[in-house]
């Protein structure tokens, strides 16, 4: 029985044989064989070119100068002319301390310094007569020596008694807190009604330029030095740029192994401390391969190419892709070697195994 289904399949395999082996006038056989063609196409070469070799590294952007606004008396807080956010300038009242004791000094100096000038001023109207007298022997020597020591500690007297009011009114002063420079607050750490101390943080004020701070490996080491140009993108402010390395600072961290690259900032609109950058350090130059963008089909997620095979037809070949470059090209990692023929554009008209023929130019 076994023996009979064997040799009836071997029959029927063989009628299909012969039957797909006809030479009907119309066939597909002709058609497979020769497939489409695909007459001048622009074709393009896989190239090698140099393109700068750079690393891209996050930074952050931090002001130049951040400055805590502390007092230099102990009052009370009684107005707070800012709020966080609040741009400020140069000069500019931030803060307003109870000044009522300050006052009171500086009256009481005052009536001191009136008091020592009075006092002053009657010892040399004293020692001038004292003058006319002793010409005139009316007295002797040791008394007028006495009233010129009278006059030089009257005027002595006067000028402690400057000296103590210019102090008083120097801690009047510290009850007004004016801004050291332009910028914008950044924090206010206290309310009105608080008790402030010498020394203890009431504002924060950021100056409004900026910098850019990167954590660079100790690899790259060779790649930034003073002077040297990066490139920084700073998205949420709209800026990129290249800039300018001002500081290097050589102590490397023991847990990140990494130094610090410091880089001004021009004035941008927007920069703000805190806000995240992308910094791209330049290493030289490096070959890669390189294929025009046009060249490239995208299917779905896969990137790839029309290749020319020797035969003269396309295939299809998937490729790695890695950044575009400058002339409009695209770096390939993978897939392709340099001198490989390819579709150069118009991909969507290619169909696979289609037989390229190019005309023959004189």
């Amino acid at each position: 029985m076994n023996k009979r289904y064997a040799l009836a399949g071997l029959l029927v395999l063989t009628g299909l044989w012969l039957g797909g082996c006809g030479d009907e006038p119309g066939g597909n056989h002709a058609s497979i064989a020769e497939g489409p063609v695909l007459e001048n196409p622009v074709l393009a070469s896989v190239q090698t070119v140099s393109v700068p070799s750079s690393r891209l590294l996050p930074g952050m952007v931090q002001s130049r100068s951040s400055i805590q606004m502390a007092p230099r008396v102990m009052a009370q807080v009684e107005k707070i002319h800012v709020r966080e956010g609040n741009t400020v300038q140069e000069g500019e009242l931030l803060l307003e301390l109870d000044d009522r004791e300050f006052q009171s000094k500086v009256g009481q100096a005052e009536s001191a310094l009136g008091r020592a000038r009075a006092e002053s001023g009657l010892a040399s109207a004293t020692l001038e007569r004292y003058k006319g007298l002793l010409e005139g022997r009316a007295v002797s020597q040791q008394e007028y020596d006495v009233v010129l020591a009278r006059e030089r500690a009257a005027r002595q007297g006067v000028g402690q008694a400057e000296a103590a009011l210019s102090e008083a009114r120097t801690y009047l002063s510290f009850s007004r807190i004016h801004s050291p420079a332009d910028g914008i607050v950044v924090s206010r750490h206290v309310d009105p009604g608080a008790l402030a101390a010498p020394g203890m943080p009431l504002l924060t004020i950021e100056e409004n330029r900026y910098r850019v701070e990167v954590p660079v490996d100790s690899a790259l080491s060779d790649a930034v030095s003073r002077g040297k140009k990066i490139f920084v993108e700073v998205e949420p402010a709209g800026y990129a740029g290249d800039v300018e390395i001002k500081e290097v600072i050589p102590a490397v961290d023991p847990m990140s192994r990494t130094f610090l690259v410091r880089a001004d900032l021009p004035r941008t609109p927007g920069l703000r401390s805190g806000q995240y950058a992308r910094v791209s350090i330049n290493r030289g130059t490096r070959d890669v391969l390189r294929i025009p963008r046009g060249a490239l089909v995208k299917r779905g997620q896969m990137d790839g190419v029309y290749l020319v095979a020797e035969d003269g037809r396309v295939r299809f070949r998937i490729v790695e892709t890695g950044s575009g470059l400058k002339d409009d090209g695209i770096e390939v990692l993978a897939g392709l070697n340099a001198g490989d023929r390819l579709i150069g554009s118009n991909t969507a008209q290619v169909r696979e195994g289609a037989l390229v023929k190019q005309e023959q130019r004189q």
